[in-house]
């Protein structure tokens, strides 16, 4: 065989070898788009059945007895996580009983303080009744339900709400985004402390 016969065989191998390469790439590159966009399907399919996961919130929370003396006590344990644990209950017992302290004995004053409070002991604290829509605006807040005689804080962690109603739970729980915590508020018709 000649030089130039051998060098157009020659040739013709490289060609050849080059288009293998090349479609080897080329497969490998579908392939591999292929293999990303099932991986992207995958993940796309498994977010839309992960339930939303929330994180726990941060503030503390003090389960309330349901034995004497702390079975009547929920607005202190409401202001309690309202404060997230910044008051204890001798020093929210002396301002709460100051206006009692006005009109009756300090022995009649501590038996309506131990037999629970009306929300207006709020007032004591700094805070009013104000309306669920102004509530809301913030990140925490006092139920008083008058109508059961129970008062709890809700509080907002990462734009979700949570119930800290102690008496009748042993961890926050979930209420949800400011929707829900409307709804939650219009649905129990309660007075609402900030």
């Amino acid at each position: 065989m000649g030089n130039a016969q051998q060098h157009r065989s020659q040739q013709k191998r490289s060609n050849r070898s080059g288009r293998h390469e090349q479609n080897k790439e080329g497969t490998k590159e579908t392939h591999s788009n292929f293999s990303s966009q099932k991986k992207s399907n995958n993940l796309l399919e498994s977010l839309k059945e992960t339930p939303v996961k929330y994180s726990k919130p941060p503030f503390e929370f003090l389960i309330q007895s349901h034995q004497h003396p702390d079975n009547k006590l929920c607005a202190y344990f409401a202001y309690y996580h309202y404060m997230n644990g910044g008051v204890r209950k001798e020093d929210f017992k002396a301002k709460a009983i100051g206006p009692y302290l006005a009109i009756m004995s300090e022995e009649d004053a501590l038996a309506m303080f131990s037999d629970g409070n009306d929300p207006g002991v709020y007032t004591q604290f700094g805070l009013s009744e104000v309306t669920n829509e102004a509530a809301l605006k913030g990140d925490k807040l006092i139920i008083a339900d008058i109508k059961r005689g129970h008062f709890y804080a809700l509080r907002k962690h990462n734009d979700t709400w949570w119930n800290y109603d102690s008496y009748h739970q042993t961890a926050p729980t979930l209420i949800g985004d400011r929707t829900a915590a409307m709804a939650y508020l219009e649905n129990k018709g309660v007075e609402v402390w900030a």
